[in-house]
């Protein structure tokens, strides 16, 4: 399911149904496009770093 939603939803689909810190744990595994994968990957490290 989160690899749909990160690949197909938009902005109130990701609010609805993704937890952030569930995507830090699957992202390894996730198959998702490069553009989506740089992303979360980013979001990964900024909050690691704060």
């Amino acid at each position: 399911m989160y690899e749909i939603v990160l690949r197909e939803g938009g902005a109130a689909d990701i609010r609805r149904f993704i937890d952030p810190e569930v995507v830090r744990e699957l992202l390894p595994d996730l198959v998702l496009p490069e553009h989506v994968r740089i992303a979360w990957e980013d979001w990964a490290a900024s909050t690691r770093a704060a």
